[in-house]
């Protein structure tokens, strides 16, 4: 048996399917059949469920699975240990990063990064679907909100700030309104979230707090689709500062409650950076969260332990 079979094996049950398997790898589909059937003959047993359709693991296959993957993380982070003696950034950083803050935050430096440590290769897994670190193998990832899952570092990074806006246009038909007034006048919002249902508004000079049921009368899946309808005039958006800067600057959007702190109900303001609880963290995911942390974040949170 070897460590490259287990490999592929992982990442056939990661990816579902030895077409996904080979194309990462640069290898054809049957070499990474017969990877799979030479570990299961060694088995004697059956890991894969096979159909026309999809992959499925069998009972034995499911055990095997998740007996394993902390085997090979093991045999990553000694992988990590030796590389990091030599004090030399290389190899593979996977990093899984929410689609909006991705492209406005962090994208824009990855070139700087990438000419500090130009050994070191990057995989950006840019989606706003939670990826699970381990199985994914993915060495950290950025989450806005809650963090929930078990086993996993939260290292904060930045606090987010909502700007509830509109545009020049709609604040002409209806002039700037008090929070209440969004129980009937039109908002843009989010299918995804169910909290965002209802905003929460807090004024900053009498600490009063309020809770209010909007008029939900355009969803979207993502807060990009949100802010250009939102510059279409189409209605009140509760949307990240950082997406909607350079229009409040040259006035495409206004702030429509700037006396008050506003967030979805229960959503959270915290950005947060997380990685795998393990005892070592790689030299190569300390350097990338340091950076962040100096680019992005509160600079005195101080720097990732080894």
């Amino acid at each position: 048996m070897q460590i490259e079979q287990l490999e592929i094996f992982t990442e056939v049950v990661r990816l579902g399917s030895f077409a996904a398997v080979a194309e990462k790898r640069q290898l054809n589909a049957t070499s990474i059949s017969r990877s799979i059937q030479a570990l299961e003959t060694e088995l004697g047993v059956k890991l894969l469920q096979r159909s026309t359709r999809k992959l499925d693991l069998t009972e034995a296959g499911e055990t095997y699975y998740q007996q394993i993957l902390p085997i090979l993380d093991h045999l990553d982070q000694a992988k990590y240990k030796a590389l990091d003696i030599k004090q030399e950034l290389k190899g593979t950083l996977r990093v899984t990063l929410p689609l909006g803050f991705a492209e406005a935050q962090v994208v824009p430096l990855i070139p700087e990064f990438r000419r500090d440590h130009p050994e070191l290769k990057l995989e950006l897994l840019i989606t706003d679907e939670c990826l699970d670190l381990v199985q994914e193998k993915i060495d950290m990832g950025v989450r806005i909100g809650k963090v929930s899952e078990e086993n996993w570092v939260a290292r904060p990074l930045k606090t987010l700030r909502f700007v509830a806006c509109a545009s020049p246009l709609f604040l002409q038909k209806h002039p700037f309104p008090e929070p209440g007034a969004l129980e009937q006048l039109p908002c843009l919002n989010f299918i995804a979230k169910a909290e965002a249902k209802q905003w929460r508004f807090h004024h900053r000079r009498s600490g009063k707090t309020e809770t209010i049921w909007i008029n939900q009368v355009l969803l979207a899946t993502h807060e990009q689709a949100a802010k250009s309808l939102c510059l279409a005039g189409e209605g009140i958006a509760l949307l990240p500062d950082w997406l909607v800067q350079e229009e409040l600057q040259n006035k495409r959007l206004l702030e429509v409650f700037p006396e008050h702190d506003v967030l979805y109900l229960q959503a959270g303001n915290q950005i947060w950076c997380t990685y795998p609880n393990r005892e070592y963290v790689p030299a190569k995911t300390r350097a990338f969260l340091d950076f962040l942390q100096e680019r992005l974040g509160n600079k005195k949170a101080g720097k990732t332990p080894a």
